[in-house]
């Protein structure tokens, strides 16, 4: 399954954004010892995995069918049901649950007031709902564009008051994704924390963390979450390497464009000389036609007056036949050439009437 934005998908998402999702897994973990928990919008089974090794059972649901198959591929686990079914209408019986994960789900749902209905129908007298949301002021800040894949994002004080609607108990935590340094000995259990004064800020945060019942409860006042990864300045320097890594690359093809650009420049400029002297070329046979067209209209305008000049000519000449031949029929012209006056040599051997 590949990653969209929409689901994050371990060694396909980039490694902060997956702990922040991971973070959250483990903040509850404790709370699901030994209980029956749903874990609403489960994605591709990760997480729901991970609180099956503490829980009773899991309930992992989803409306995506192909990220419960990459669960069913990749994060199968014995005592996780993987179910196609709808964070708003949660196929479970009344006060029947234990534990409720709904992490990064509710901002994806058109009518995300029915998760919180639904939990608290669902809860037990003593269940809990951990849900998770975006800061809808940070998410802002921090992007240029609205996440598409974002129905509703919540500020701090409208999430705290739809949670109280149906809870009366909400624990509220600010979930931040901060630089820290650790001092722990070889053999310690317990870290000591101490927490900057903007870590405490609502608007400031990265995410909302809520812990909802229905009876009063207990929890740690903060819980910090250090990856397996968490030596900053060693990972540090290997993005470092690998950044460099990839800007050498890079300038690698650079270069590569640069020279196809020098060549498609010089393929370029032989073309339009090419293209030059082909217009050149036209433009001579352009004069050439032109003069030859010129030549030809001379020509049959001589043809034309001279095919006059010889039918006028001819029109002459019929007309002087026919002025002959009257006046060799006439009387006159037969009495004079008789008695000698007009000589024709073509009728003297014609006789007389």
């Amino acid at each position: 399954m590949e990653f969209t934005g929409e689901r994050v998908i371990p060694g396909k998402t980039d490694p902060d954004l997956m702990n922040e999702h991971w973070a959250r897994y483990q903040f509850a973990e404790p709370l699901v010892h030994g209980k029956l928990v749903v874990d609403a919008g489960c994605g591709v089974g990760y997480g729901s995995a991970f609180l099956a090794t503490s829980a009773r059972l899991v309930l992992a649901l989803d409306t995506s069918a192909e990220a419960l198959g990459a669960a069913r591929e990749e994060y199968a686990h014995p005592k996780v049901a993987l179910i196609n079914a709808d964070c708003g209408r949660l196929p479970v019986p009344d006060a029947s649950v234990d534990v409720i994960s709904a992490f990064e789900v509710i901002e994806h749902m058109d009518d995300w007031q029915t998760l919180i209905s639904e939990a608290a129908r669902v809860l037990a007298p003593h269940g809990q709902l951990l849900v998770s949301t975006p800061n809808r002021i940070y998410s802002q800040e921090s992007r240029e564009e609205l996440n598409p894949f974002h129905v509703h994002e919540f500020e701090y004080s409208e999430f705290e008051s739809e949670l109280r609607k149906r809870f009366p108990y909400v624990m509220l935590f600010l979930e931040n994704h901060s630089d820290a340094i650790t001092f722990i000995p070889p053999q310690g259990e317990e870290v000591c924390t101490q927490l900057g004064g903007r870590e405490r800020d609502p608007e400031s945060a990265h995410f909302f963390l809520a812990v909802c019942s229905k009876q009063p409860q207990h929890g740690p006042p903060a819980f910090v979450f250090l990856p397996s990864g968490g030596n900053v300045l060693r990972e540090r320097e290997q993005h470092v390497k690998a950044l460099l890594k990839q800007v050498q690359e890079l300038e690698r093809h650079i270069m590569a464009l640069q020279e196809q650009v020098r060549e498609l420049e010089q393929e370029n400029a032989e073309r339009t000389r090419w293209a030059q002297e082909l217009n050149m070329e036209l433009e001579s046979v352009r004069v050439d036609r032109t003069k030859l067209i010129e030549r030809l209209d001379e020509t049959e305008q001589r043809v034309i007056e001279r095919s006059d000049w010889a039918m006028s000519l001819e029109r002459e000449l019929k007309e002087t036949q026919q002025h002959l031949a009257f006046l060799r029929r006439s009387i006159v012209f037969r009495i004079s050439r008789r008695i000698g006056l007009i000589r024709d040599p073509k009728a003297e051997d014609e006789p007389m009437p």
